[in-house]
């Protein structure tokens, strides 16, 4: 229902307390989103989140099931034609900017992703792990979770909006957006 986006290089982290304070929140998940990585060479943003269980919050699934553990990604519709790949196949991963660096990940599912970039959007991007970002980084140290998702009660979504915004601000050096809907 809504994300929150941290400015400047902040860490998510801190907006926690304020999540929970926002009574009309019933799940949350935070990591990253916009991660920019290479697959089989192309450009694309990814997601990651901290949870190792799938929740209300991610992304919506397309076909098959979305990743488990380090070795796993979801790709978007778009992305998994443009790239010439299905489910079940293994795509080459890396993070922009690290060289040296990639992963072999196995295609798992397709999904539907909220529009955060110009290659994270409705078909296009992917969703993977944190523990398969952390592998394709190697003994690179990842930024800190830069992205929180939430779901408000179906009752109080404009009164939830309202409340996590006031308590995010609060904490200062964040933004809280609507969730984009396809």
């Amino acid at each position: 229902d809504a994300y929150i986006e941290a400015n400047n290089g902040a860490d998510i982290n801190a907006t926690l307390p304020a999540i929970r304070a926002t009574s009309e929140v019933t799940h949350a998940d935070y990591g990253y989103a916009g991660a920019p990585f290479l697959i089989n060479g192309r450009n694309i943003d990814a997601m990651a989140f901290m949870s190792s269980q799938p929740s209300s919050v991610y992304p919506a699934l397309a076909s098959g099931r979305y990743p488990s553990g380090a070795h796993e990604i979801v790709l978007g519709t778009r992305t998994l034609h443009d790239l010439g790949v299905h489910v079940g196949s293994t795509v080459t991963v890396a993070v922009q900017g690290v060289a040296g660096r990639s992963g072999r990940l196995r295609v798992v599912g397709t999904g539907v992703f909220p529009t955060i970039s110009d290659t994270l959007e409705l078909g296009t991007g992917a969703l993977t792990t944190v523990p398969a970002l952390r592998g394709v980084l190697g003994s690179v140290q990842p930024p800190p979770p830069d992205h929180a998702f939430v779901q408000f009660r179906s009752d109080a979504q404009a009164r939830g909006f309202a409340d996590l915004t006031r308590n995010v601000e609060r904490v200062g050096g964040f933004s809280v957006l609507r969730a984009q809907r396809p």
